[in-house]
């Protein structure tokens, strides 16, 4: 059985005129790159900002938690508790003073390392996440109907 044979591909030949008309494109494209990445690194900042506002009022949450806890049960239970929220604190730190593309290296890194602990980790957020969207949503939805609950 004999082998069919490829066709070679013809070259394109762009005339001169339409090279500036492709380099104007190119240069449009790598413009509205640079503006999506902006706009991404923007809106990512700014998410950063309010991931860091959140943990610090769940570890100023616990730490007042841990008060109350060392009032009703062992000591121990308190100083799980308040080693918690001083992680809760050292994170939100970490956010708050290290840039988009530290953090980005950061979580790379911890995936080299420990990739099946990421795998779980990814799993879990997706799962939280859907969680939290469908009880939005659920939420939304009684609101429309004039339900409270």
């Amino acid at each position: 059985m004999a082998k069919a044979s490829k066709p070679t591909p013809t070259p394109v030949v762009i005339p001169a005129d339409d090279r500036s008309a492709m380099d104007r494109i190119r240069s449009e494209a790598e413009s509205l790159r640079d503006q999506a990445t902006e706009s991404a690194r923007s809106a990512a900042e700014s998410g950063k900002a309010k991931a860091s506002d959140t943990i610090d009022g769940v570890a100023q949450f616990v730490h007042d938690s841990a008060a109350t806890l060392g009032e009703r049960t062992t000591p121990q239970v308190t100083d799980y508790a308040n080693r918690a929220a001083d992680a809760l604190d050292e994170f939100s730190q970490t956010l708050r003073t290290k840039s988009i593309d530290d953090l980005i290296g950061d979580v790379r890194a911890f995936v080299k390392r420990s990739p099946a602990v990421a795998v779980g980790a990814a799993v879990a957020i997706g799962f939280t996440l859907t969680r939290f969207a469908k009880a939005s949503t659920e939420r939304a939805g009684r609101r429309r109907n004039g339900s409270r609950h």
